[in-house]
C-alpha cells in the first residue's frame, strides 16, 4: 500500500514539474540567477573566465614537467580535470544550504522545492556549457574533436549534471537535519583535488591505487570520458562511457526518491 502512494505522489510531482506553468517559473528563477551571476554580463564572464585561465596557468606550470611531460596536450587534458570537478565542488557547496536560505518561500509558496534545487544549479551548469564549448573550440585546434564526439557529449553532459544534481539534492537535506555537514562537505570537496586525476594520469599510479580512485570516487569515470570525447577524438570505453550514464541514472534517482521521502521533514528542520 505505502508503494502504490509512494508511485502516486511521484508520478502527481512529475506531472507538476513537467506542467507549463512551473517551466515557466523555472525559466524565470534561472533568468534571474543569470542576471545576479558573474555571466548576465559581458566583463562578468571575463572575470569568472580570467580565474579558470589563473588555475589553468599555475598549475600547469607546477605539475607539467613531473605528470605531463608524456600526456598529450596536457594543457587540455588539465582544462578538463578542472573544470568537472571545480563544477562539482562549487554546484553541490552552493546547494547544501539551498533549502535554510530559501525556507519561506519553500513553506509559503506553490513553488515545487526541487525548483528552488535546480535553479541554484543553473548558473553553475550554464558556465560549465559555456566553458566546455572553450575545450570544443581548442580541442578543435588540436585536431582531436570529430563528429563522434559530438554525439558523445551531450549524454554525458546531462549524465554528469543529473549526478551533480543527485549529490546536491542529498546534501541540500543532510544540512536540514545536521547544519555541520556544510563543513565536512567544504573539506571533503578540497580533498576531491587529489583524489581524482586532475592534474595526473591513472596510469602513473600502481593499477590497485587506480582501481581504487576509479571505483570509489565517482568524478573519475567522467573525467576519463571526458578526455576521452576531447582528446581521443570520442574514442571512449563502452564500459566507461556506460558506468558514468549508469551513475547518473542511479545518483540522481537515489537522490530525488531521498527527497520525496524527506522533504517534509526537513522543511521542519530548516
Amino acid at each position: 500500500m505505502r508503494a502504490v502512494k509512494f508511485s502516486d505522489r511521484l508520478g502527481s510531482r512529475l506531472r507538476r514539474f513537467f506542467s507549463r506553468s512551473n517551466r515557466l517559473i523555472l525559466l524565470e528563477l534561472a533568468r534571474v540567477n543569470l542576471k545576479g551571476g558573474d555571466y548576465g554580463s559581458l566583463l562578468g564572464g571575463l572575470w569568472s573566465l580570467s580565474g579558470l585561465s589563473a588555475t589553468l596557468v599555475v598549475m600547469y606550470f607546477v605539475f607539467s614537467k613531473r605528470f605531463g611531460s608524456d600526456v598529450r596536450a596536457y594543457p587540455l587534458y588539465l582544462l578538463l580535470g578542472i573544470l568537472p570537478v571545480s563544477f562539482f565542488v562549487t554546484t553541490t557547496t552552493h546547494m547544501v544550504k539551498v533549502f535554510f536560505v530559501n525556507r519561506d518561500v519553500a513553506l509559503n509558496s506553490t513553488i515545487l522545492r526541487e525548483s528552488l534545487v535546480l535553479t541554484s544549479m543553473s548558473l553553475h551548469a550554464y558556465r560549465l556549457t559555456f566553458e566546455l564549448l572553450l575545450c570544443v573550440v581548442i580541442s578543435l585546434l588540436y585536431g582531436f574533436f570529430t563528429w563522434k564526439s559530438v554525439l558523445l557529449i551531450v549524454p554525458l553532459l546531462a549524465a554528469f549534471l543529473a549526478f551533480v544534481l543527485g549529490v546536491g539534492l542529498i546534501v541540500s537535506l543532510l544540512y536540514c537535519f545536521a547544519r555541520d555537514i556544510e563543513y565536512v562537505w567544504t573539506l571533503a570537496s578540497r580533498l576531491l583535488f587529489f583524489a581524482t586525476p586532475v592534474f595526473y594520469t591513472p596510469e602513473s599510479m600502481s593499477l590497485a591505487a587506480r582501481r581504487l580512485i576509479y571505483f570509489l570516487n565517482p568524478l573519475a569515470p567522467f573525467l576519463t570520458a571526458f578526455r576521452a570525447v576531447f582528446i581521443d577524438g570520442g574514442q571512449v570505453s563502452a564500459f566507461v562511457y556506460g558506468h558514468c550514464l549508469l551513475l547518473g541514472v542511479v545518483v540522481f534517482s537515489a537522490g530525488y526518491m531521498t527527497f520525496l521521502g524527506l522533504e517534509g521533514a526537513a522543511m521542519e528542520r530548516a
